[in-house]
């Protein structure tokens, strides 16, 4: 009767382990998600499939009437250790985070906000996996209203980056960012221009390569919700 007992808090045991695993959503690649944090919950933990030498950008934006005016991110690698970490830095309506995954393995996401900020609301989510944009190759994409933000990896190796951006329609605008992934994921802004429709910019930038760089095309938060936005571009690499 007693083995037959512990046989059967076992198995308990063993489902209600599946079951909470059960309960930590998946997040998909190239699908938004939508979440909330509250005063309740002011975190909420995704699992993420990577595999080796992918390099994944994770995007948390603030969701439309949402009162949620940081957001942040952190990402545990399967040993449980930060890959990225956002959470000290300045509050931000968008926050993304890089890592290189350094083994095929599940990755633990945790949408969040600045460990100083108390802001509860709506969020957008969001993984990608970034290509890398070749020396001599170019680009194309679309930034509107449903696809927000678009995000390329730039080589690294090359000594001098030469980079030629063109927006080729759309009556909005566009902001391009030549971005630094810094140790912690975080991306920092080194250059940021505009051209009008048609007018071709080339921007030069010294590169290291310790360091990841990425460009990010794309409109202010506010702008997605009041303006309508629907803007073609391309990049191009240039040989040094």
């Amino acid at each position: 009767m007693r083995k037959k007992l512990v046989a059967l808090l076992a198995a308990l045991l063993l489902v209600g382990v599946a079951a909470a695993q059960g309960d930590i959503p998946t997040l998909e690649y190239d699908t938004f998600i939508e979440g909330e944090l509250t005063e309740e919950a002011n975190q909420r933990t995704y699992t993420l499939a990577a595999e080796a030498g992918d390099t994944v950008l994770v995007e948390m934006r603030r969701g439309e009437d949402s009162s949620l005016f940081s957001t942040a991110l952190t990402i545990n690698g399967p040993n449980g250790r930060p890959v990225a970490d956002t959470t000290d830095g300045r509050s931000s309506d968008v926050a993304a985070a890089v890592f290189v995954a350094e083994e095929t393995a599940d990755y633990e996401v945790i949408a969040t906000r600045n460990e100083f900020s108390s802001s509860t609301g709506g969020y957008l989510l969001r993984a990608l996996v970034l290509t890398p944009v070749e020396a001599d190759e170019g680009v194309e994409g679309v930034v509107s209203n449903a696809s927000y933000d678009q995000y390329h990896l730039l080589p690294n190796d090359l000594g001098m980056l030469n980079l030629r951006y063109a927006q080729q329609d759309g009556d909005y605008v566009l902001i391009s960012r030549l971005n630094l992934v810094g140790r912690n994921g975080r991306l920092s802004a080194l250059t940021s221009t505009s051209a009008l429709p048609g007018v071709a910019l080339t921007t030069t930038t010294e590169t290291d390569e310790d360091f990841l760089y990425i460009l990010s095309l794309g409109a202010d938060t506010t702008d997605y919700e009041f303006s309508e936005v629907d803007s073609a571009y391309e990049v191009e690499v240039l040989t040094p």
